[in-house]
């Protein structure tokens, strides 16, 4: 599935049946038949950093594509879906820009439904634990290496949805093709400067 037809459908579930959202306390707009109420799909996502597998610069369209086909052919005119970006930096290590862009967020009032990003790992449980506290889902494009970073498992994760594969799986793969080749010795050569490389070889050791 696409992330144009994959977006709103995560987003439709989350109106109830009297027509009020409510996240962490942060009720949102309350709706009737004839009134209309905006989701915010906040994109926190890092931009300019060549050595990323994800960067707002080539992922960002795709964002604007699937919120535009959701509005216009898919949600009901009284429910719209609103982007609010904001830049994540071009670091990946503790403590990341990710922490000052969602207070900028916050103190702009803007309620977030949903978090888009950051594709960085430590980035990814920063804003991860702000999406637990305020009980929204978090989109993370691809935070690839969450579980062996922080040791837990998969399932405490409940607010976490990820759209790619991640490096622990790609490091099984190759764990899984050595075994079946009866390899005994080997070497891997990793450029640590490339982030994605650099997880793969976290989940090896």
């Amino acid at each position: 599935m696409s992330f144009v037809n994959f977006l709103p459908l995560l987003l439709i579930p989350m109106t109830t049946a009297n027509f009020q959202l409510s996240f962490s306390g942060n009720k949102a707009t309350e709706r009737t038949a004839d009134s209309a109420i905006t989701l915010n799909v906040c994109t926190l996502v890092e931009t300019g950093n060549p050595a990323f597998m994800i960067d707002y610069n080539r992922i960002g369209a795709a964002i604007d594509v699937a919120i535009k086909h959701a509005n216009e052919n898919i949600l009901p005119k009284n429910l719209r879906i609103s982007k609010i970006y904001k830049n994540a930096g071009t670091e990946c290590a503790a403590v990341p820009p990710i922490i000052r862009r969602t207070m900028e967020i916050i103190q702009e009032g803007v309620v977030c439904n949903i978090y888009i990003g950051p594709g960085c790992s430590e980035s990814a449980l920063d804003a991860y634990k702000i999406a637990v506290y305020q009980k929204v889902p978090l989109i993370a494009v691809p935070g690839s290496n969450l579980i062996a970073r922080t040791g837990r498992a998969r399932a405490d994760f409940q607010y976490l949805i990820r759209t790619s594969y991640v490096a622990v799986g790609i490091a099984r793969a190759l764990v899984a093709f050595l075994d079946y080749g009866n390899y005994t010795h080997f070497t891997i050569i990793v450029n640590r400067e490339n982030m994605v490389y650099s997880e793969i070889l976290d989940g090896l050791t």
